[in-house]
């Protein structure tokens, strides 16, 4: 069993009780403390912790002795008890930040989630000016969907570090999921504008940008999902069996070619469901052949606006330049088909393929426009800008989603390992723990397997401290036996390129097992100063498939010790 920790804390009290106490009462406690740490060291814990409780009755207004007490008593899981104590010290000088620490890494572990954010707020309110302390609030907020909250936290976390980048992709997912689309794309704007090109920042930030410009599905955490299902005042199930028959009625109309009739099924089916893309997409392909094609595009756009990605883009695009054809506006019809040239690659995908434009076809309508243009005279119409410098796109070429860019969706997807997560909660998978500390106890259990605590949580280390832990507790114990890779990154520290991999650490995991923990040895010449990011993998490769969760911690001089 491993006690450096619990040694030298127990040192440490004996130390401060002498040199600051004359008393009787005092010399006596630190007997009684020293007596303790000979026990704690040989393994007769049940003894030590007696001579805890002689000495909180000999200095009963010291909180460390107090404190001592509940660690002992936290690897022993007499947690109940080891609460009273920590509460107890808490009550004699609730200011002392490493007995916050303690106490949330215990509530962390037992629950309930409530408590534990209590301490992360004590935490917060004693170290308010280290942003990991409010990171980590914040996460845990957002873990306990208390978006609005969390959203504060990290506003906070941005004002006291505004250069950190990731920080900003996170505010920036906090303000899309309390629905401040603005405020999202303006801190994503920013980072892109500030990171460098191909950094693991402005990889992140690029995904992140698809999401808060509403690109794909997810609008939001607040976002009311079924606002479009449920209609308050309204009986869904008649609604939906109105707009089924409306919908059945129309295509049997469309398939028996009667499209007059069609047209006036599909403004009913608008009329109960305005929000029906396909309908519109119906509603173009009636009026084509009604050989009303100016009215035919209008429905088309109407369509691809309310769904940019759906089944029935790359037709409505396709159905678009043959009205412009049909119309005699060659130069408008052919960037149409070339955008579904651009796109064709889609149609191997089973979400578009059932109404993919057949691409001979569109060839052929691709020659067919740009040799009417030069015989009308309007010429050929100028090859489209890059992406990069248009200031928006035209309603028939938006974005490629993704995974629609020439990608099968079976085909594995390479993607550079070194990225930033952008992972605003604390739901880390594989893990129900994640502890930073200074040492670790290991105890050994009657089953033969072993449990691993925390001694000394906390977020903020010295440039000279030997080691830095990172003790977990797995969900689940592990079914079978498996590989947990860490990699830990200089995020930003003084000395070192940003992003800088300064160690790894392997944890093979056996049968059963529950617990482990991650080390790093003080490098040569000591930490730089700065902050720091653990990531973690399932298995050897480090990739964003394998990546489960991540934790920060900073290096700061003694001086600047709160």
């Amino acid at each position: 069993m491993k006690l450096r920790g619990l040694l030298s804390g127990a040192s440490a009290l004996l130390s401060l009780l002498i040199s600051g106490h004359g008393a009787w009462a005092a010399d006596t406690a630190a007997e009684l403390i020293a007596e303790a740490e000979a026990y704690r060291q040989s393994y007769q814990f049940q003894a030590a912790l007696s001579r805890y409780e002689d000495a909180a009755r000999a200095a009963p207004s010291d909180y460390r002795i107090h404190k001592a007490r509940g660690d002992l008593l936290a690897t022993r899981r007499r947690h109940q008890e080891a609460l009273v104590a920590y509460r107890r010290a808490a009550a004699l000088n609730p200011d002392a930040l490493e007995l916050h620490w303690a106490l949330w890494a215990l509530l962390d572990r037992i629950g309930p989630e409530e408590q534990a954010l209590l301490s992360l707020q004590e935490i917060a309110r004693l170290d308010s000016d280290n942003p990991l302390a409010h990171l980590r609030l914040a996460r845990a907020l957002y873990s306990l969907d208390r978006f609005e909250d969390a959203t504060q936290s990290f506003q906070r976390v941005v004002e006291l570090d505004p250069e950190q980048l990731v920080y900003r992709l996170l505010l920036a997912r906090a303000y899309f999921d309390v629905l401040d689309y603005p405020a999202a794309r303006r801190e994503v704007d920013t980072v892109l504008t500030r990171a460098r090109k191909g950094s693991p920042e402005w990889g992140a930030a690029q995904n992140l940008r698809q999401v808060v410009r509403g690109e794909t599905t997810d609008q939001g955490a607040r976002d009311d999902f079924n606002k479009n299902v449920q209609i308050p005042g309204v009986d869904m199930f008649a609604w939906r069996k109105a707009w089924a028959f409306a919908r059945e009625k129309a295509w049997q109309l469309m398939k028996a070619g009667r499209f007059g009739e069609a047209e006036q099924a599909l403004g009913e089916l608008l009329t109960i469901h305005p929000d029906d893309h396909q309908a519109y997409y119906d509603l173009g392909i009636t009026l084509i052949k009604l050989d009303r094609c100016e009215e035919a595009i209008v429905s088309f756009e109407k369509g691809i606006r309310l769904n940019k990605y759906s089944e029935f883009y790359a037709d409505s695009v396709f159905q678009m330049g043959r009205c412009l054809a049909t119309l005699g506006r060659w130069t408008e019809a052919i960037p149409r088909y070339r955008r579904v040239l651009d796109i064709q690659d889609w149609g191997e995908e089973y979400f578009y393929a059932l109404n993919f434009p057949d691409i001979p076809k569109v060839q052929e309508a691709l020659q067919e426009a740009r040799h009417s243009a030069v015989e009308s005279g309007q010429g050929l119409s100028p090859e489209p800008k890059s992406r990069a410098g248009k200031d928006r796109h035209e309603p028939f070429e938006i974005p490629l989603p993704p995974l629609a860019e020439g990608q099968s969706l079976r085909a594995p997807i390479s993607i550079q390992v070194d990225f930033a997560p952008i992972v605003p909660s604390t739901s880390i998978g594989w893990f129900v723990q994640l502890v930073l500390s200074g040492d670790v106890l290991q105890e050994d259990l009657q089953t033969g397997q072993h449990e691993f605590l925390a001694i000394d949580p906390k977020d903020t280390f010295l440039p000279d401290d030997a080691e830095i832990y990172v003790v977990f507790t797995l969900t689940t114990a592990s079914p079978d036996e498996v590989v947990l890779t860490s990699r830990w990154v200089a995020e930003r520290t003084f000395g070192l390129p940003p992003n800088t991999l300064v160690g790894t650490d392997l944890v093979a995991m056996r049968l059963n097992e529950g617990s482990g923990y991650f080390l790093l040895s003080r490098p040569e010449g000591g930490w730089s100063t700065g902050t720091y990011r653990v990531d973690f993998y399932v298995g050897e490769e480090a990739t964003a498939y394998t990546h489960m969760a991540d934790v920060r911690f900073r290096v700061i001089p003694s001086s600047q010790l709160p």
